[in-house]
């Protein structure tokens, strides 16, 4: 492996050194230029069942191929031990440039190998254009390497064309994905608490806690970009135990803590971990929280039924009296299916069917027909993202168990949080009056 890679570090260099001898051509001849990376995707699968000799016989066949695909418009160059970079020269309509991309990653999706023993591949293309994506051989390589990086984290076997937005994004997660790994130990993560109503008291049923990270140069960064890095290098696992504690200390600090629980949002990754259910059980037993203190909210869209772990972990903790709750109900396929898997006791019904139900359409019928259904099955209920008084008046009306949203309440830290609903309800003339949160607000 080590005398491959030192081995391409020259060519590496030639290839560099030859595109630039392209460009002034090109820019002389007043065309224009196509710096083209294609990368095979999960080629280290062939090395790893093959070995580096047959990995390199396999990288010859394909090199072979693209010169064929190109004919003399391309000059092809091995990069890395799975990576060619192509440079194609243009017309001024550059429409043929665009389709002999295309025959490139076609010509890579062919079957490969010697004999019977052959592979399907697919390959990722990121492309830099010259001039208007850079004028040295340097610049276009690095930013068809940045197509290339920002293709695959949205889908690998796609052709990526270089943007200067991308690139800030691209350096932006690169910051992000370093910096997540001490964001804990340095104290950057702060958690915001939403209320959570019971609709047919008005009483407070609990918060949904909110993960919120302030960087001191990135700025606030929303749980949806910090996440998937978290989950990728392993910091979930701690970032989540921090939550769960932090969540659970918070409850106990409440009064009348016993009848409000804490929501918590938990990763997949966080599940199929072995010590997980241990870890949520000690935490519950030394902050003297009940199991049903606790609500964990889990993804709707992850096939659980791949994920043995996973199950195993959510039967425990439902077991011992921790609450499940599946999360932005949406795929009815799914859900249904996840709900007859899980341990499911209640089912957060996702805003963007809230945020039409109040207007003539299929959003009206289907989150009135869901709760109903739902119902049947023994399972509550909670809707999320409720902003306009129609919107709680039609769920209420429907029979949803519980509500939460900005009409009733924005998540806030720990000291802005209105504890004023924590009460039983009023009583007047002798008979029980349900408070009403919207009153409150």
């Amino acid at each position: 492996m080590k005398e491959q890679v030192i081995a391409l570090w020259p060519a590496k260099l030639n290839a560099c050194r030859e595109l630039g001898h392209m460009l002034l051509r090109v820019q002389n001849a007043n065309h224009k230029l196509a710096a083209v990376l294609v990368q095979l995707d999960h080629f280290y699968r062939i090395i790893g069942a093959r070995g580096m000799d047959y990995g390199s016989e396999v990288m010859q066949q394909i090199e072979e191929r693209l010169v064929a695909a190109g004919a003399d418009r391309a000059a092809i160059w091995q990069m890395s031990d799975r990576t060619f970079l192509v440079a194609v020269v243009l017309d001024a309509s550059q429409a043929d440039g665009y389709s002999l991309l295309e025959r490139f990653k076609r010509t890579v999706q062919q079957p490969v190998g010697f004999g019977s023993d052959c592979y399907h591949l697919t390959a990722s293309i990121g492309v830099s254009l010259f001039p208007q994506d850079g004028t040295s051989s340097e610049q276009l390589i690095c930013h068809a390497e940045t197509a290339l990086y920002s293709g695959v984290l949205k889908e690998e076997g796609q052709i990526s064309y270089y943007s200067r937005a991308e690139t800030e994004q691209i350096n932006r997660h690169f910051e992000m994905e370093a910096a997540i790994r001490t964001a804990l130990y340095k104290g950057q993560f702060h958690l915001n608490y939403q209320p959570i109503y019971h609709v047919e008291t008005g009483k407070l049923r609990g918060f949904e806690v909110l993960l919120r990270w302030h960087h001191p140069e990135l700025g606030n960064i929303r749980p949806a970009e910090f996440i998937p890095f978290a989950e990728k290098n392993g910091m979930i696992l701690p970032i989540g135990a921090w939550v769960i504690k932090q969540a659970c200390r918070m409850l106990a600090s409440l009064p009348d803590q016993a009848a409000l629980i804490m929501s918590v949002n938990i990763s997949p990754t966080e599940l199929a971990d072995c010590a997980y259910a241990d870890m949520v059980l000690n935490t519950l037993e030394e902050t003297g929280i009940p199991p049903h203190g606790l609500q964990l909210e889990i993804k709707e869209g992850y096939n659980y039924a791949n994920c043995e772990r996973s199950i195993k972990a959510l039967t425990r903790l439902h077991a011992s009296g921790v609450l499940i709750a599946l999360d932005d109900f949406g795929s009815m396929h799914s859900s249904l299916a996840n709900l007859q898997l899980l341990p499911i006791h209640a089912l957060k019904l996702d805003r963007s069917f809230v945020r039409e139900i109040d207007k003539e359409g299929a959003e009206h019928h289907i989150v009135e027909a869901m709760i109903g259904l739902l119902h049947k099955l023994g399972i509550s209920v909670i809707a999320e993202g409720v902003e306009y008084v129609k919107q709680y008046e039609l769920l209420r009306g429907w029979g949803c168990d519980y509500m939460q949203g900005y009409l009733l309440g924005q998540p806030a830290q720990p000291d802005m949080l209105d504890l004023s609903m924590i009460r039983k309800p009023e009583r007047t003339g002798g008979a029980t009056k349900p408070p009403n949160p919207l009153s409150q607000r």
